[in-house]
């Protein structure tokens, strides 16, 4: 379906809006991430990358960049994943974009716990948690801690005097419960978590006051 409506709206606009026609790039790109066909994810998301660089768009660049990289660790050509990471990384800096600085942070110490690089992957994700406390975005501080407790699970390594992934989950809870629910909110529909999602949107019902969200 988000295939179908995005290819309808970029034939609709005919090529006269870049903006609009990024972001439908961009979601046909998760479309077909998620169907697991890495080379058209890959096509579209390479299409909406040259639509924000023309845009001069470097928040949403970084983004994008970050999610082609994602799609060549799924097909293991790590050369070509290293280099999107950075790009991605750097374009978030240009654009002094905390929230995809960390982002980059938090994928980088991913590929490198893949590759049983634990100290490194700690230090990243430590990076972004600190860069995350900066801007009070407990959402975020959450999601990062809640990576810490999984890779603190074996107790092999030591932060800040926290030993266990028990401790960091507990970290992770308290931050949730400090988060406001539209920063929750973002945070599982970023990491497709359809039980938070449900969780959030009853709390958003709650919070506006507006039983849409029940549905």
């Amino acid at each position: 379906t988000v295939i179908k409506y995005s290819q309808i709206a970029i034939e609709t606009v005919g090529g006269l809006d870049f903006k609009g026609m990024a972001k439908c790039y961009s979601y046909m790109g998760w479309a077909f991430f998620i169907k697991r066909d890495f080379v058209q994810s890959l096509d579209k998301y390479k299409q909406s990358a040259v639509l924000y660089e023309r845009l001069g768009n470097s928040q949403d660049a970084s983004m994008i960049y970050i999610n082609i990289a994602a799609c060549y660790r799924y097909t293991q050509n790590y050369k070509e994943m290293w280099e999107y990471l950075y790009r991605g990384l750097n374009k978030a800096e240009q654009a002094k974009d905390t929230a995809n600085v960390c982002y980059a942070y938090s994928e980088i110490a991913d590929v490198y716990q893949s590759q049983k690089m634990g100290t490194m992957a700690q230090e990243m994700l430590l990076k972004a948690l600190k860069m995350a406390r900066g801007t009070g975005n407990y959402a975020e501080m959450a999601v990062y801690a809640k990576q810490l407790g999984g890779l603190l699970s074996t107790d092999e390594l030591e932060i800040e005097g926290i030993k266990t992934a028990k401790n960091w989950a507990l970290k992770a809870e308290e931050y949730f419960r400090k988060a406001e629910p539209l920063d929750h909110y973002y945070e599982a529909m970023r990491n497709n978590n359809y039980a938070e999602l449900i969780y959030c949107n009853l709390e958003l019902a709650k919070f506006y006051y507006d039983d849409s969200y029940i549905d």
